[in-house]
């Protein structure tokens, strides 16, 4: 039995791993520093957040979630 693969294999795994390495190529480009660091900034905000609202003893709101308010004259 022989290493070598046939051509149109070989074409299949070269693609495939290409297409493997796109996704790392591109969080090697200049612009997505800065994309890297407002996701690392929003997750510590978020860490920071929780942690505080454990110590007041509270939950934490969703910034994102407005808040409901029950109206005083319910029914009416």
């Amino acid at each position: 039995m022989s290493d070598e693969l046939e051509p149109k294999e070989a074409d299949r795994i070269r693609r495939r791993d290409r297409d493997a390495d796109a996704e790392q190529r591109a969080l090697r480009r200049p612009s997505m520093g800065k994309v890297f660091k407002q996701i690392l900034d929003r997750q510590a905000k978020a860490a920071k957040e929780e942690l505080a609202s454990k110590r007041r003893g509270t939950s934490p709101v969703d910034a994102d979630q407005p808040i409901r308010r029950i109206s005083a004259t319910m029914g009416s």
